[in-house]
């Protein structure tokens, strides 16, 4: 009997944390929200919802802003040229980022600590699913984000529509010369978006 109990367990365990991709879940597990926090984090935009050890794995060779941003055509120390990725910052990416108390540090936010509110993975899902077509680990499939927001689209109270906060426009990371260097490891993450060019 106790075997029989203990299966059923694992069962429904393995339920509860594996989505149904027919329909959009409106709230996420806190194992599906780890996932997305440990995304985020890794990747140079995560912060203090997702918890003390977010800032234990943020990347720690960001170069400031100015230092080796010009430099389109690498080489190694040899003289060998390198593969070149075209390495954009998925830096719009901020506005939804911030306005949820996170993007730390690439995003320079500034953030209103008078109001505490939750953080919406929902509309950080889809706002990377959207604008990016990129699924953040711990996200639902981004067709049933753009199915959302096709559907909303005529509300004039979509969340996704608009985003209140204030930027602080000095920005100190070089994060388009981050994303050269992480593209070209293979690591760009949620941070970057990496084509490689021909």
């Amino acid at each position: 009997m106790l075997l029989l109990l203990f299966a059923f367990g694992a069962h429904a365990r393995n339920l509860r944390t594996n989505y149904d991709d027919s329909a959009l879940q409106p709230i996420l597990s806190q194992s599906h929200r780890t996932r997305i926090c440990y995304e985020l984090c890794m990747s140079g935009l995560g912060g203090t919802p997702c918890g003390d050890t977010c800032f234990d794995l943020m990347p720690t060779n960001l170069p400031l802003v100015g230092q080796n941003q010009n430099s389109q055509n690498e080489s190694d120390n040899n003289g060998t040229s390198i593969r070149v990725y075209n390495a954009t910052a998925r830096d719009d990416s901020c506005t939804v980022l911030c306005k949820n108390r996170l993007g730390y540090p690439l995003c320079a936010c500034t953030y209103d600590d008078s109001k505490l509110y939750a953080t919406n993975f929902m509309e950080i899902c889809s706002a990377f699913c959207v604008s990016y077509g990129y699924q953040l680990y711990g996200c639902q499939n981004c067709s049933l984000y753009r199915e959302y927001i096709i559907n909303k689209s005529s509300d004039p109270n979509n969340p996704f529509d608009t985003a209140s906060m204030d930027l602080d426009g000095s920005v100190s990371i070089g994060w388009e010369a981050w994303c050269r260097e992480e593209c070209s490891d293979g690591n760009g993450g949620a941070a970057c978006n990496c084509d490689l060019l021909p």
